[in-house]
């Protein structure tokens, strides 16, 4: 078939394929112009990013509370899109009832994504992590909580945060430390830490 110009600018007669390689580089295509058909499910929307450097300290006394700088804020773009978050939470404790959760925070309504702590179980507190090891306690000790789930039920396109929360059962004199051992020795072996977040738009 013969390659046509109709006078208006359109080219007829092209094939598949019929163009050489590289022709078409980055500055042709339009902002936006790759739908989500194009670029089919599993593919990385965006990236935001949250790293806390200095330390604090948190006593919940009994109740959930949320841990300063332990939070990250994103934007979907589809209600239908995943959200995967991660994170790497650097902290000691005093005490041995200190668990965990991670909560989404849409409009100021806290909600716990499904399948984000355990199952309901007699009087049993639902975390994410629970009773964090004794390493801890002694000494200079740091550990690390790795954190990795999706959220696939947001249905939403506002602005999400979610929101890293401790819980203290039993006493005011247990204590979560953050980057830092609960001695905080000034000394080299005595480690300053980084914890992060990140979230990640998946597309449905």
């Amino acid at each position: 078939m013969a390659i046509t110009f109709d006078g208006s600018g359109t080219v007829t007669g092209i094939s598949v394929g019929g163009l050489p390689d590289g022709i078409v580089d980055t500055d042709m295509i339009a902002a936006n112009a790759v739908t989500a058909a194009k670029r089919g499910a599993g593919a990385i929307i965006q990236v935001v990013e949250m790293k806390k450097t200095d330390t604090t300290s948190i006593n919940p006394s009994t109740s959930w509370a949320d841990v300063s700088g332990l939070a990250i804020t994103i934007t979907p773009t589809s209600a239908s899109n995943k959200i995967l978050l991660t994170g790497m939470i650097n902290h000691s404790h005093v005490g041995q009832h200190i668990g965990s959760r991670i909560v989404r925070s849409v409009g100021g309504s806290d909600a716990i994504p499904t399948g984000w702590v355990g199952d309901a179980s007699g009087s049993r507190t639902q975390t994410l992590t629970g009773n964090w090891g004794f390493s801890a306690e002694a000494n200079d000790g740091n550990e690390m909580l790795n954190i990795s789930i999706i959220d696939d039920s947001h249905n939403t396109t506002s602005a999400i945060t979610y929101k890293f929360q401790m819980f203290e059962y039993s006493s005011s004199s247990e204590i979560a430390y953050f980057n830092r051992s609960h001695n905080n020795t000034d000394a080299a072996y005595s480690y300053l830490a980084v914890s992060t977040m990140i979230a990640m738009e998946v597309a449905a």
